[in-house]
């Protein structure tokens, strides 16, 4: 017990200096602010004490007590005889353990590394890439837009911009409007999302429209216009986009809906593909877009899309525009791409995490392995001695000492891949578009725990068959 006490101990201290050295690497991945003893957690104390003291019983108690019940006559003369094989079941049962925790972990992390992969190159119906989405938060900016799209338009590296009160990928509330087709005008109708757009917004974002024009300033009747995306238009009942009047009867915002005095009367002139405006933890949703001067919602957004040269430059410049308009107005803008990045941050960082906790499984698992082949080869010393003298090969000894724990692992295999199959599925269902687990997961992942073992056993069985035969057989 003393010695399990001093081991347990060493180690504790050891954990506490490695995790001090870790922690500001920790803090800064998941952007917290954790202590390794923080102040106001006055339990935190003795509960590592305890903790410690907890360890010390549980790692001490069998060996212990299972030593101080022989009896020493037995000892001395070499009668004595354990339970071998209730031993040798619990240490089975240590490997088993370890290996499924390990083999749960490397296909939770090889499941979380190809779903995050998936949503990096999932098709979200717009592209992305190189937009500078820049807020509008003064009146003198949202009245003087005009001159900061002109500004912009002029700009070498600017190919296409223009404003929105909400943009694809949008992380504040977006508002909905009930919406009545023709035929139901005296019914409760649809709910879709709303966005006001201005002409340019399809082309910026490269949204494809499968039916019907796009808005027009030059028509003043386009300020009652609006776009539907494929599922609003299915919704409604449209299948192309030719005029027909809907009716806009409230304004929604956070399940908050303030119905209008009259209702609003809009005409769909076009139909787009679906896009995600939303992340891919939502399927994508009916949607309306009205046009920019709308009575629903007024632009939040000028989005510029850049060639992605000389980035510093354009942005300084686009600064500069904005301010000869409001020089007041904090130039603040995000890119669009690391905006919808950040939907999925904490899953990114779960998958690295979960990935270093299956390295370090596997290696604690690999000690525990390498021990018990040592512990196994010292007990079948003289069996190999014999073997050796029989005429049995160094390949025939490892093979023979490493089925046994190749079993192991085939049995670890078999109880970890339905416990990791229920968990990483019930993961996966908390995004609207997500991969399936594949057979082949498993059986990667079972293929490359058997190398592992393989590579760990061999290292003993070699040792223990290259061994002189005469020396484990000169005592006989």
């Amino acid at each position: 017990m003393s010695e399990s006490i001093v081991f347990t101990t060493l180690a504790f201290l050891l954990a506490l200096g490695l995790t001090q050295l870790i922690l500001p690497w920790f803090n800064v991945f998941t952007d917290k602010t954790l202590s390794l003893i923080p102040s106001e957690a006055s339990w935190a104390i003795p509960a590592l004490l305890s903790t410690v003291v907890l360890v010390s019983l549980a790692a001490g108690s069998y060996p212990s007590l299972y030593l101080s019940r022989f009896q020493p006559q037995k000892v001395l003369n070499g009668s004595s005889q354990s339970n071998r094989s209730g031993q040798g079941s619990l240490r089975k049962g240590l490997v088993v353990l370890q290996f499924s925790l390990s083999i749960i972990m490397m296909i939770g992390t090889l499941v979380a590394w190809q779903q995050m992969n998936y949503v990096k190159t999932q098709d979200l119906g717009f592209d992305e890439e190189q937009l500078i989405v820049v807020d509008i938060n003064s009146g003198l900016v949202r009245n003087g837009y005009e001159a900061i799209l002109n500004g912009y338009r002029n700009l070498p590296d600017v190919s296409s911009v223009s404003v929105s009160s909400r943009v694809p990928g949008e992380w504040k509330n977006l508002l909905k409007t009930e919406v009545r087709p023709p035929s139901a005008y005296e019914e409760r109708g649809h709910t879709p999302w709303f966005i006001g757009a201005d002409e340019n917004f399809l082309e910026t974002f490269d949204i494809n429209l499968i039916s019907g024009r796009n808005f027009d300033s030059r028509r003043p009747a386009d300020s009652s216009a609006v776009i539907l995306n494929l599922q609003a238009a299915k919704a409604l009942g449209f299948s192309e986009a030719s005029g027909q009047e809907v009716r806009l009867m409230s304004r929604i915002n956070n399940g908050s809906e303030r119905l209008y005095d009259q209702p609003i009367r809009a005409r769909v002139i076009g139909i787009t593909a679906d896009f995600n405006f939303q992340s891919l933890y939502e399927e994508v949703s009916p949607l309306v877009l009205g046009f920019r001067n709308n009575p629903i919602q007024s632009i939040d957004y000028i989005t510029a899309r850049i060639s992605g040269h000389n980035v510093d430059n354009t942005i300084a410049q686009m600064t500069d525009i904005l301010h000869s308009v409001d020089p007041d107005q904090l130039f603040e803008y995000h890119f669009l791409d690391e905006q919808i990045a950040t939907f999925y941050a904490s899953d990114t960082r779960r998958s690295l995490m979960f990935t270093i906790a299956a390295l370090c499984a596997i290696f604690i698992a690999c000690l525990g392995l390498f021990g018990l082949a040592a512990f196994t080869a010292e007990q079948r010393t003289k069996e190999i001695g014999i073997r050796k003298v029989l005429g049995a090969s160094t390949a025939g000894i490892v093979k023979l000492l490493s089925v046994d724990f190749l079993k192991l692992v085939c049995i670890s295999l078999v109880i970890a891949s339905p416990v990791a199959w229920y968990f990483l599925n019930d993961w996966l269902q908390g995004f609207a578009y997500h991969i399936e687990i594949k057979w082949w997961v498993f059986a990667l992942v079972g293929m490359i725990t058997m190398v592992i073992t393989f590579i760990t056993v061999s290292f003993q069985s070699i040792k223990s068959a290259l061994a002189n035969p005469i020396e484990s057989l000169r005592a006989e």
